[in-house]
């Protein structure tokens, strides 16, 4: 229902003439529904939106007031001005429905506007990984120890046999030495090509680290293994510095 309609309807109805003396008459009514109308059509934001709802169809609201009337209206036109009412009320509140969606969507739009991204700049570096939480612990811990004195050894992965079993009298029937329990590798050529082929399978001797020193003269010939423990890069450590 127009705007126009709403309002013929009012202006040629004498029904509201059963109001006249409750404080409304057929002017007031019309002025007000028009004023309502234009000024949801003019609103610019929802804040001002809601203020017009508050007064028109709020709970103190100006239509609301005047649907509290009706109960003095005599019986026999209070359905015929209580349907007038109605239709007013309902058009305003279809009014503002209609033009809070239409806000909405405009501030979607500037929204949506403002945020657009721009598929011809460098896109952002993706990060690659990040110090492992243990591997940072140990770098903490080792500059603690370092400041208190002490200093950090290393040593190679694969170690020979006098520095992980013999240098700590580690005898030769010891389980540890078993197969099972530590992976050996044979001993290189002569020609130093490699590390050959052991219990690990082949050795690529381009990523061989550099083999470790012999024992003191007179020791057991080398037999190579990967390293079982950290005890090895101690004996080195104190070999190299008495």
């Amino acid at each position: 229902m127009t705007r126009c309609m709403v309002i013929e309807q009012f202006e040629n109805n004498a029904v509201l003439d059963q109001v006249l003396n409750l404080g409304v008459s057929s002017e007031q009514y019309r002025l007000v529904y028009q004023n309502t109308m234009s000024h949801i059509e003019q609103s610019t934001s929802l804040d001002e939106l809601d203020a017009i709802r508050i007064a028109s169809i709020g709970k103190s609201g100006v239509i609301s007031q005047w649907m509290k009337l009706i109960g003095a209206v005599p019986d026999e036109n209070r359905a015929a001005v209580s349907s007038r009412f109605n239709h007013a009320r309902n058009a305003v509140t279809a009014a503002l429905a209609d033009k809070k969606a239409a806000l909405d969507s405009a501030a979607l739009d500037v929204k949506l506007a403002s945020e657009t991204l721009d598929l011809t700049l460098p896109a952002t570096a993706a990060l690659r990984g990040s110090i492992h939480p243990v591997s940072q612990v140990m770098d903490e811990l080792a500059e603690i120890f370092a400041d208190l004195g002490f200093a950090v050894a290393t040593g190679p992965e694969i170690e020979s046999e006098w520095y992980n079993f013999d240098a700590l009298n580690i005898p030769e029937t010891h389980p540890a030495r078993a197969m099972h329990d530590t992976f050996y590798i044979k001993s290189p050529s002569p020609s130093g090509e490699g590390l050959g082929v052991g219990a690990i399978g082949t050795y690529n001797v381009d990523r061989t680290p550099p083999l470790p020193t012999l024992p003191p003269e007179g020791e057991r010939a080398q037999q190579m293994l990967l390293r079982t423990h950290t005890s090895p890069v101690q004996i080195r450590t104190m070999m190299q510095q008495p």
